[in-house]
């Protein structure tokens, strides 16, 4: 983002926060409460004992300290990615006005 090649990111909060130039350089606009984790997306064409073996190693993760950004992996949960991209959307719209 701070490149100028993209237009907005997910970061975690603490992450964001750690870093003192982020507040003069970008601006917060949404944030989601409660996500699993961060969103993982394998190609179609990924190989699918690959993608199987994969998400097993991802949901049997757990970190090992709890101050890490994300505690582990779950499944993918629809409700909880829409209501993620529906608030994005919305959240985008208001900063292009």
């Amino acid at each position: 983002m701070l490149a100028g090649r993209v237009d907005a990111t997910m970061v975690e909060e603490g992450i964001w926060l750690g870093e003192p130039a982020n507040q003069a350089q970008t601006k917060i606009i949404g944030s989601v409460d409660g996500l699993p984790g961060p969103v993982i997306a394998l190609a179609e064409t990924v190989d699918p004992a690959f993608a199987s073996a994969f998400l097993a190693k991802l949901v049997a993760c757990r970190t090992a300290a709890p101050a890490q950004p994300f505690l582990g992996y779950a499944r993918y949960c629809r409700d909880v990615v829409g209501a993620f991209f529906d608030r994005s959307e919305r959240a985008f719209a208001v900063a292009a006005s």
